[in-house]
């Protein structure tokens, strides 16, 4: 479970090498194409199967499967946090999303 919530990062971090690497030993671009194609869909299979994220569970209105979430990360991380008291309600996501500034506003103050 631990490598899906950093797969993003190792997909970037090692994507770019291992393309310079298939398009050096790759003749032809529509090979390059399709073996890209391939690991694209891999990617998208794993994070098919990976934990939802917490911030979407608190959009989608399951805020205790959210606390869950962020209490398995704090244990596998070696954390202790203690989350019994702390209240996660969508109201709180959705005032913070209306109370931020456009870049405009920002410039205009």
């Amino acid at each position: 479970e631990i490598i899906f919530q950093h797969m993003g990062s190792y997909f970037v971090a090692l994507g770019y090498p291992a393309l310079s690497l298939i398009g050096y030993l790759t003749p032809n671009w529509r090979y390059i194409f399709m073996i890209t194609s391939v690991i694209q869909v891999l990617f998208q299979v794993f994070l098919f199967f990976g934990p939802d994220s917490p911030v979407y569970l608190v959009s989608v209105g399951k805020c205790q499967k959210a606390k869950e979430i962020l209490q398995d990360w704090a244990e596998q991380a070696g954390v202790e946090v203690d989350l019994e008291g702390v209240k996660i309600t969508r109201e709180g996501r959705e005032n913070e999303i209306r109370n931020k500034m456009s870049l405009i506003e920002q410039i205009r103050q």
